[in-house]
């Protein structure tokens, strides 16, 4: 069985890092108030639907049916037995012994339903659901009890359908929610649900649960390689045990160090991003770059080495506010965002070294500008005028990225946010028309809003000298044409600095 499996929650004392929701719950339980319709927000792996069915799970307890019965109908106050007791969570724990607990623990629960909304996100499915609810009431416990998961990949239709069923709550249901994404959650579904906000927990947290882990399975791990191990996590319970359960194979007659970590997962050394961070940030660019070869030669994850590096410089950034740290991070920021669509994954990280090199050296920026705008290699002009008329000529894609860059600069003085999402988009010129191709219908959609075109249309008509069509069109293949083909430019004029 599998780490994550055999070390799931079952109870609310053992869920780590949500107090603030534990808290809550367990007071809901202790006044006879839990709510119809709950909404669990936030990252994968805290625990979301860990704690919705051991909230459906308390709720239909058959102990809990005897504390319940120690309230007025208000359940405003307990017996005076108990009235002065302090609130626990183990008051209102599942017991694990009735046949409702049993069930629920099984899987095998008749009152405790669960959807993965991913598979089925119609209207069809939902009203399904409606009728099952509608005319099913519990078998053991209170509450018939649908825990919808990944709510937010439903459609339009489907989230109409189950706003009926939640505006309307009959008594004996209860819907628990979870989502990782819930700007996508409708408004009209927020306002009828409570919402609980998962956080991501610290770094100690994680480490501290991956130690017990460790020892009740008797997988011998020193101290950094815990920590190595928490910290890839990235906050989540259940990557942290999925890493454990595959690095326990890899050394089973020693301890496991951090060393082995970081070999099995490809990931890299922290002194040797602190000697990257030091060559960037002191000029030595080259012996950088080197640095930056061996590792992708070894595999590290370009991601990973960037967070780290980010990391690094802010920890820096904080002891010693120095410009060239707060332009390193911004730049490599920008770089681990591009990632994802270049096709050399280190390619962005390598240009974002040539970018913190010309913006911390005046003459190198200096150099960079006269080889971009030498005539002999390039048009001057993005657009030639003839007896008082600004006539569109074809230009060369180094002055068209150029034009296309101030553009954006100018968009963004007055609209920040549209010049964001522009650094995504690649332009296209032909004839009269300007075209902003983009790779998702939703970029598409927030350009074309006539605030944001018409600013558009205005900005570029005033660079370009001449009233012209601007559209925009869908066309992830010409984006990416464009970036790949800007990169290589970029570096093209990073190698004639170093000549």
């Amino acid at each position: 069985m599998a780490l994550y499996h055999k070390y799931r929650p079952q109870t609310f004392a053992e869920v780590l890092g949500q107090d603030h929701i534990i808290e809550i719950l367990t007071n809901a339980l202790k006044q006879d108030r839990v709510y119809h319709a709950y909404l669990f927000c936030g990252p994968r792996g805290l625990g979301k639907t860990t704690v919705a069915r051991i909230l459906a799970k308390a709720v239909n307890c058959q102990q809990f049916l005897v504390h319940s019965s120690q309230f007025t109908d208000h359940g405003s106050q307990r017996a005076s037995s108990v009235n002065h007791e302090p609130s626990t969570v183990n008051q209102f724990e599942p017991c694990e012994k009735c046949q409702a607990c049993l069930s629920a623990n099984r899987g095998s629960s008749l009152d405790i339903i669960e959807i993965d909304a991913a598979s089925n996100r119609g209207i069809d499915e939902i009203r399904e659901l409606r009728e099952k609810s509608r005319f099913s009431a519990s078998v053991i416990g209170r509450k018939k009890t649908f825990i919808i998961d990944e709510v937010h990949s439903l459609t339009k239709e489907a989230f109409n359908a189950l706003l009926k069923t939640i505006e309307e709550p009959l008594e004996h249901l209860m819907f628990i929610m979870a989502t990782t994404e819930s700007h996508k959650i409708p408004a009209t579904i927020l306002s009828r649900v409570q919402r609980f906000d998962f956080k991501k927990p610290p770094v100690d947290t994680i480490s501290k649960h991956i130690d017990q882990v460790a020892k009740n399975e008797k997988i011998s791990l020193d101290q950094e390689a815990i920590s190595v191990l928490a910290k890839l996590a990235e906050g989540s319970f259940r990557d942290a045990l999925s890493l454990l359960d595959q690095i326990k194979e890899t050394k089973k007659d020693r301890q496991i160090s951090s060393d082995d970590v970081i070999k099995n997962f490809g990931l890299a050394r922290i002194s040797v991003i602190n000697q990257l961070i030091d060559l960037i940030t002191t000029g030595n660019h080259n012996k950088a770059i080197e640095v930056l070869e061996k590792m992708e030669a070894s595999g590290v994850d370009p991601n990973y080495l960037v967070e780290n590096m980010i990391e690094n410089l802010i920890e820096k950034l904080k002891n010693s506010p120095e410009d060239i740290y707060l332009k390193s991070i911004e730049i490599l920021a920008r770089a681990q965002n591009k990632i994802r669509f270049s096709p050399l994954s280190y390619l962005p990280i390598k240009l974002a070294v040539f970018k913190i090199r010309t913006s911390a050296n005046p003459v190198a920026q200096e150099k960079v500008e006269i080889i971009k705008n030498d005539p002999k290699k390039e048009p001057e002009m993005f657009e030639e005028k003839t007896d008082n008329k600004s006539v569109i000529k074809p230009a060369s894609k180094s002055n068209k990225n150029s034009q296309w860059s101030e553009i954006i600069n100018q968009i963004k003085i007055e609209n920040p946010s549209l010049s964001a999402l522009l650094e995504s988009c690649a332009p296209e010129t032909k004839n009269d028309t300007f075209t902003i191709m983009t790779r998702y219908k939703f970029h598409k959609d927030n350009l074309d809003k006539s605030n944001n075109l018409d600013l558009l249309k205005n900005v570029i008509t005033q660079k370009l000298g001449q009233n012209i069509q601007v559209m925009t069109e869908i066309n992830a293949e010409y984006c990416q044409n464009y970036f790949s083909t800007k990169e290589e430019e970029l570096v093209k004029n990073a190698e004639e600095i170093f000549k």
